[in-house]
């Protein structure tokens, strides 16, 4: 069976300073919405296919590639990085989003009319007295996990109790303990 198409028996050199596929581009713009209109309107209907990438540039910025991924309509036309993912550039330039998004459940970054608001999913706990139980409620809305240490900094052990997604009981043998628990 042979496949349609042209059949080349030796290397081809072409000379050129742009892409040989037009279609990745780069398409430029103002911003990124920009940059992404100009290039739906030149990737036209007949020329996309799920997995086309094409390189997009904000003026001065480096380029950003995007792809068709589960479809070729407009609304396939997204970032490539994975589910969710916002890569995040070492040269200062801004991450822009218009939603809710947390990073590997370290941190939580919210859009607040646009400044970030940065939290961290996490809850530091001390026990300034020693003590045989240390009763904490954390309101993280989870079952953390849990790392102890005493006021020297070593870590120590004790059995965990969940109460519930924010409270647990930490049990220490006699004579108990003070330090701190960090909750993540």
């Amino acid at each position: 069976m042979s496949l349609p198409g042209i059949e080349i028996s030796s290397s081809v050199l072409v000379g050129t300073t742009k892409p040989l596929d037009s279609k990745f581009g780069p398409f430029e713009g103002a911003t990124i919405a920009a940059a992404k209109t100009e290039a739906l309107t030149n990737i036209t209907a007949g020329l996309r296919f799920e997995g086309l990438t094409a390189g997009l540039i904000v003026t001065g910025n480096p380029i950003v590639e995007y792809w068709f991924n589960g479809g070729v309509a407009d609304v396939n036309f997204v970032a490539k990085g994975g589910a969710g993912s916002v890569d995040v550039q070492e040269d200062g330039s801004a991450v822009v989003t218009t939603n809710t998004f947390n990073y590997k459940g370290l941190f939580k970054i919210t859009n607040n009319s646009g400044v970030a608001d940065i939290t961290s999913d996490t809850f530091v706990f001390q026990a300034v007295s020693v003590v045989t139980t240390w009763t904490i409620t954390h309101n993280l809305d989870k079952y953390p996990s849990v790392m102890t240490v005493n006021n020297s900094g070593d870590e120590i052990f004790g059995a965990i109790t969940y109460n519930s997604k924010n409270e647990l009981v930490i049990s220490f043998k006699s004579p108990g303990a003070a330090g701190y628990a960090y909750l993540n």
